[in-house]
C-alpha cells in the first residue's frame, strides 16, 4: 500500500474528503449527498438512488424512479410519473408527474449554493497523493480482466473494455485504491469492479478521481466513489455502490445523469434530513467565502494547436487530424503553420484551407442557460482573401481576416449541453484565413 495514505490521514477526516471516503453516511451528524452536481441531476426511468441528491440547479427524475433520501436543489424539481422521493427541499417550483409520490415533506429553502469547492478541493488532495514515488502508471485502456493491489494509480485517461472484471484485492488487510485520471474515465458496458478479500469493516476505500468527465457503460457494476471535474453519466442498468454500501457520484462543475434502471448506493445510505456540507472549524480542507467563483477555465482543448505534430522542422505542413489532439476537420486534414508567419500564441497557427476550404471543429460541454464568451485570434494567409466563418452550435457568423492578427469576440447563451464550436474557410483556394489562441470562457464575474 502506498505510504502517502498515512501522510493524508488528517485530510481524510474532514470536509468532502471524509464523506468521499465514508461508506456509512447515516452515522454522521451531517448527512452528505449520495449524488451531487454543481449543475443538474437527472435520473432515467426506473432508476433508484438510495440516498440524498444535491444539485445547484434543477433535479429531474424519470418515470417509476425513486430517491429514498432528500432531493435538495437550487432550482426546480420535476418528478416523473409514478416516481417516489423521501423529502424535497428546493428554491423553486416542484412538478409532480401523474401518481408521483412524496413520502415525507416538501419545504422551501432560502437560495443557496452547495459547496462545489469541496469537490474541487477533494480532487486536488487526491491528485496530490499521486505525486512522487510509488505511484502505479495506468495504461490508457484496460483490455483484459486483472487483479490490482491497494495503492495510488495514475494515468492521462482510462477506459475499460466491455465485459472485463477488475478485482481489487485487499488481501484481508486495510487498504485503499485511488485512481487519479487526468482527463476522461470511461467504464465499458458490463465492466465489473469488485473488491475481493476485504480487510476489517470500514478499512477499504475506492476513489475514482477524474479531471474530465466520467462515463459508466450500460450494465456496468462499479465499486467506489466517483469524483469528476465535469459531468458523470451512467448507462442503463448500471450499478454504483461503495465498499460497504453507499459510494457516491460527485460532479464539481457540471451535471450527473443516471441511466434508466440504474442503481446508486445500497439500502440505508441515509436516515436523516440533508443539510449542506460545511467543514468543521478545524478542518484542513479549503473553506470558501460566502461567494466564490468557479474556476473559469478555457473549455477549448489544445486552443493554440501546440499539442501534437509540429511539422518536424518545416515551416508548415498538412497533417491528419489525428496528429492534432482534440480537433476534427473536414477532409480529416489540418494545415499547421510554424514559421511562415509568427503565431499569435506559442509557435503554431492553423490555415483553414489545407489545399481547399475546410472546417475545423471540436465539441464542448456547456451549461444550458449560461452566458459564454468565445474569442479567437484571426489573420489571413498572404495569398488569400481571408474570407471565412465560425459556428457556435447551429449559429453561423462570417469574418474576414486581414494580414495581421486581430481578436474576434462572440458572446452567446448556451442552448445545448454539448455544443460544437467550429471555424471554416470561404477563400476558395489553398490560401485561407488563419486562426490561433481560441478561448471559450463563462461570461460572468461571479457564481455564488
Amino acid at each position: 500500500m502506498n505510504s502517502r495514505f498515512s501522510e493524508k490521514t488528517a485530510l481524510l477526516c474532514s470536509g468532502l474528503l471524509a464523506f468521499a471516503m465514508s461508506s456509512a453516511y447515516a452515522e454522521s451528524s451531517d448527512v452528505t449527498p449520495l449524488v451531487f452536481a454543481n449543475n443538474y441531476v437527472s435520473t432515467g426511468a426506473g432508476a433508484k438512488v438510495n440516498g440524498n441528491i444535491q444539485a445547484n440547479n434543477h433535479v429531474t427524475t424519470g418515470a417509476y424512479s425513486s430517491v429514498t433520501g432528500v432531493i435538495e436543489t437550487g432550482a426546480a424539481v420535476t418528478l416523473g410519473a409514478n416516481a417516489s422521493v423521501g423529502n424535497l427541499s428546493d428554491d423553486a417550483a416542484v412538478t409532480f408527474g401523474a401518481n408521483a409520490f412524496l413520502s415525507g415533506t416538501a419545504f422551501f429553502t432560502e437560495p443557496s449554493k452547495f459547496l462545489y469547492q469541496e469537490v474541487i478541493s477533494a480532487q486536488s488532495e487526491y491528485n496530490a497523493m499521486g505525486e512522487g514515488a510509488g505511484v502505479v502508471a495506468l495504461a490508457a485502456t484496460m483490455t483484459t480482466s486483472k487483479d490490482l493491489d491497494p495503492g495510488v494509480y495514475s494515468g492521462a485517461s482510462l477506459a475499460t473494455t466491455a465485459g472485463i472484471t477488475i478485482q481489487l484485492n485487499a488481501h484481508d488487510q486495510p487498504g485503499n485504491w485511488i485512481f487519479n485520471v487526468t482527463d476522461i474515465l470511461s467504464f465499458g458496458a458490463n465492466t465489473k469492479i469488485e473488491l475481493i478479500n476485504p480487510g476489517p469493516e470500514g478499512t477499504n476505500r475506492i476513489i475514482w478521481n477524474s479531471g474530465g468527465y466520467t462515463s459508466v457503460g450500460a450494465g456496468a457494476q462499479i465499486k467506489g466513489t466517483i469524483l469528476a471535474h465535469t459531468y458523470v453519466s451512467t448507462g442503463a442498468g448500471s450499478t454504483l455502490s461503495g465498499v460497504d454500501s453507499c459510494g457516491g457520484i460527485f460532479s464539481a462543475t457540471s451535471y450527473v445523469s443516471i441511466g434508466a434502471d440504474s442503481v446508486v448506493g445500497s439500502n440505508d445510505c441515509v436516515t436523516k434530513t440533508l443539510v449542506p456540507v460545511t467543514p468543521a472549524a478545524d478542518a484542513k480542507t479549503v473553506t470558501a467565502p460566502a461567494e466564490m467563483s468557479l474556476p473559469n477555465e478555457n473549455l477549448i482543448k489544445n486552443p493554440s494547436f501546440e499539442q501534437g505534430a509540429l511539422c518536424k522542422g518545416n515551416a508548415w505542413c498538412i497533417v491528419g487530424q489525428d496528429k492534432v489532439p482534440s480537433w476534427n476537420a473536414t477532409g480529416r486534414q489540418i494545415e499547421l503553420d510554424v514559421t511562415v508567419w509568427p503565431a499569435f500564441e506559442g509557435k503554431v497557427s492553423v490555415d483553414l484551407s489545407p489545399n481547399r476550404n475546410a472546417f475545423l471543429h471540436q465539441t464542448v460541454e456547456l451549461v444550458i442557460g449560461q452566458d459564454y464568451l468565445l474569442t479567437f485570434a484571426l489573420s489571413s494567409n498572404t495569398c488569400g482573401n481571408g474570407q471565412g466563418y465560425y459556428k457556435i452550435g447551429t449559429n453561423v457568423d462570417r469574418f474576414k481576416g486581414i494580414k495581421k492578427w486581430q481578436t474576434i469576440e462572440a458572446k452567446f447563451t448556451a442552448t445545448e449541453a454539448m455544443t460544437r464550436i467550429g471555424f471554416g474557410s470561404l477563400s476558395g483556394s489553398s490560401c485561407g484565413p488563419v486562426i490561433d489562441d481560441i478561448k471559450l470562457l463563462r461570461n460572468d464575474t461571479n457564481i455564488r
